[in-house]
C-alpha cells in the first residue's frame, strides 16, 4: 500500500448535510479545507452521480460509513425535509454507535431541538473560515484546542526551592546571586546582565525590581542606588549569604564545624590555607570567619587582597566544637 492510498483509509470520513442553497456560500470551501486537513468528506456534490438512487447513496454509503456527521445549520437548511431526514438519521447514529454529530451554524436561525444539548460551531465570518475549520477539525479528531502546558518558570525549579519567607522567584534571584559571589568571589552584580540580557529573560523585569527591592528590606541584599533608572547593581549582605548556604549549600554544618576545628585545634589563620584544606570556595571561608567575628568568638585582620587571616581566638569558640 503506497502512502496516498495508506493516508485516504486512515482518514476519518465524514458526511456532511447542508442544503444546496448554501453550497456556493460556505459548503464547497468548507468541504475543501476539511479534505485539506486529512478529514474524508462524504458530499453529494462528489459522491452522488447521475442515475444513482439518492437513498442508497446518502443513507447506506454516506451516513452509514461516516463516524461524525456535520449539519451545516442556516435559515435555508432548518427547513429542507431532506436535511432533516440526514439529522434524524445521525442522531439515531449518535445513540446507537457513540458517533459525533457537529451542528455548524451559519445564520440566526432555529436550531432543531434535537441538537439544543449539543455544543455548536458559530460561523462568525464566512469569509473566514478557518477558525471554523480548525475547531471542528479538532472535534472529528478528538483533539482538543487546549494548548500545552509549557516548561515552569526557571525559578520555580526544585533546585530554587524556597528559602524561608522568600516566594520562589525570591528565592531564585538570591540562590543565582549567591552562586555568583560565592564563584567569581565577587560583590556589585549586575541584575540587568544576570537575568534579563537573555533571549527569554527567567524573570520579567518588573518582577525582578519588586523582587531585588523585597530582598533588600529584609537585609539580604544591599542595592547600589543612583540616579537612573533600575534595576540597579547590589551585594548579596552576610544575612543573604547565610541564608543560601545554610539552605542550598551541601553540609553546611559539617564545613562549619570542620573549619573551627582547624581553627581551634590546628590553629590554622589563614583563609586560604583552611578553604585549601576543606576543599571549599574560598568566599565560603571568608563568610564562615566573618560570621563568626560578629558573634564575637574571632577576630580578623583583612588585607587589601581578598585573604582574611585570624588575629585572636575568644574561648567562646572552642565551645562551639560538637563534642
Amino acid at each position: 500500500m503506497d502512502n496516498a492510498t495508506r493516508d485516504v483509509v486512515d482518514a476519518p470520513r465524514v458526511f456532511l448535510s447542508h442544503a444546496t442553497e448554501d453550497k456556493e456560500r460556505f459548503v464547497l470551501r468548507f468541504a475543501h479545507a476539511l479534505m485539506a486537513k486529512g478529514v474524508d468528506v462524504w458530499l453529494d456534490h462528489w459522491e452522488i452521480l447521475p442515475g444513482d438512487s439518492l437513498i442508497d447513496k446518502i443513507f447506506e454509503q454516506g451516513l452509514k460509513t461516516a463516524s461524525a456527521v456535520i449539519v451545516v445549520l442556516s435559515k435555508t437548511s432548518v427547513g429542507k425535509p431532506w436535511v432533516r431526514e440526514e439529522l434524524d438519521a445521525a442522531a439515531v447514529k449518535r445513540i446507537n454507535t457513540g458517533s459525533k454529530l457537529i451542528p455548524v451554524v451559519l445564520d440566526e436561525c432555529d436550531v432543531p431541538q434535537v441538537l439544543q444539548s449539543t455544543a455548536w460551531q458559530k460561523v462568525q465570518d464566512l469569509n473566514d473560515i478557518a477558525e471554523t475549520v480548525d475547531r471542528v477539525c479538532a472535534a472529528i479528531f478528538d483533539r482538543p484546542l487546549k494548548p500545552r502546558i509549557g516548561a515552569p518558570p526557571v525559578y520555580s525549579a526544585s533546585s530554587y526551592r524556597s528559602l524561608p519567607g522568600l516566594s520562589t522567584a525570591d528565592t531564585y534571584v538570591l540562590v543565582e546571586a549567591s552562586r555568583w559571589t560565592i564563584e567569581q568571589d565577587g560583590h556589585l552584580i549586575d541584575p540587568a546582565k544576570m537575568f534579563l540580557q537573555v533571549d527569554a529573560p527567567p524573570i520579567p523585569a518588573k518582577f525582578l525590581l519588586e523582587t531585588i527591592d523585597y530582598l533588600e528590606q529584609h537585609t539580604y541584599v544591599k542595592v547600589s542606588r543612583h540616579l537612573g533608572p533600575g534595576p540597579y547593581q547590589f551585594r548579596v549582605t552576610r544575612n543573604g549569604l547565610e541564608l543560601y548556604l545554610a539552605n542550598h549549600f551541601p553540609q553546611y554544618d559539617l564545613v562549619v564545624q570542620r573549619a573551627i576545628g582547624l581553627l581551634v585545634n590546628e590553629e590554622m589563620k589563614r583563609s586560604e590555607s583552611i578553604a585549601s584544606n576543606l576543599d571549599v570556595s574560598h568566599r565560603v571561608v571568608k563568610h564562615i570567619l566573618a560570621r563568626l567575628e560578629d558573634r564575637g568568638h574571632l577576630r580578623l585582620s583583612r588585607t587589601l587582597g581578598t585573604s582574611s587571616q585570624v588575629l585572636l581566638i575568644q574561648p567562646s569558640l572552642r565551645r562551639l566544637l560538637q563534642p
